[in-house]
C-alpha cells in the first residue's frame, strides 16, 4: 500500500473511473487530498474546504455523492 496518492481527477469516462477508484481507495483506509475546480469531483468527498483569496471560504462535512 502507498502512503499517499497524486492523481488528476481528470475528465469524461476517464475521469469517473480514476474517481471510483479514489473512492475504493478511501474505503479501504486511504486518506486522500484532491484539489479540483470541479464540483462534481469534489461531490465525492466526505469533507470539502473551499478556499477564496488564500483562506478558508467555507467547509462541508459527510456529503459524499459521487
Amino acid at each position: 500500500n502507498a502512503d499517499g496518492w497524486f492523481g488528476d481527477d481528470g475528465d469524461g469516462a476517464s475521469g469517473e473511473g480514476i474517481l471510483e477508484l479514489l473512492r475504493t481507495l478511501c474505503s479501504e483506509g486511504a486518506t486522500l487530498l484532491m484539489v479540483t475546480h470541479d464540483p462534481h469531483a469534489a461531490s465525492y468527498a466526505k469533507r470539502t474546504l473551499r478556499m477564496r483569496d488564500g483562506r478558508l471560504a467555507d467547509q462541508e462535512v459527510e456529503h459524499a455523492a459521487g
